[in-house]
């Protein structure tokens, strides 16, 4: 396998199996899964971490151009199931509420961990909540959906069940 080295605008480090590199720039694959200096900064380097995430995984053939086919979202959004009206809790490592494809989606935050706030210093919430409800480049399953954001896990990404069900309100 041959592999294609280039430095981004920001000095990040990105390196793409040649065979990638059309699914890259036709925008199958997302650029950022090869941004080591990323991946690195985010703590999935040996130093960080004993695993390896699995980032994806596919039983068949991923169509270009329509979003999330294996899941029917193209039929639910053109039958009006958009989303609209409903709010999906995000229970994760927070979710920053300025991101492009999140703006105005937020309309609740709650910090259950000892981070000063419940914005995302990870990414991984960030990026579950646009899988939901995002709508820039990349269209979330519910794309008319609100967040409510609970910021379980702390600004390293980890955290347990018993932590922030000891900070939840004690139901009436």
């Amino acid at each position: 396998m041959r592999f294609a080295q280039r430095l981004d605008e920001h000095g990040d480090l990105h390196v793409l199996p040649t065979d990638v590199l059309g699914d890259v720039r036709s925008g199958v694959l997302d650029d950022r899964l090869f941004d080591v200096t990323a991946l690195i900064r985010a703590g999935y380097d040996d130093r960080s971490t004993r695993v390896t995430p699995l980032i994806v995984t596919s039983t068949g053939p991923v169509v270009a151009g329509e979003p999330l086919p294996g899941i029917g979202a193209p039929r639910a959004w053109q039958s009006g199931h958009t989303g609209a009206g409903a709010k999906v809790a995000v229970l994760d490592t927070g979710v920053d509420p300025t991101h492009p494809d999140l703006v105005g989606a937020v309309v609740e935050s709650r910090d259950f961990t000892d981070s000063p706030d419940a914005d995302d210093h990870v990414g991984h919430g960030t990026h579950v909540a646009a899988t939901i409800t995002g709508s820039g480049r990349y269209q979330g399953v519910a794309p008319d959906s609100a967040v409510l954001n609970g910021k379980v896990l702390d600004d390293h990404g980890g955290g347990y069940e018993s932590e922030w069900r000891a900070r939840s309100p004690t139901p009436t």
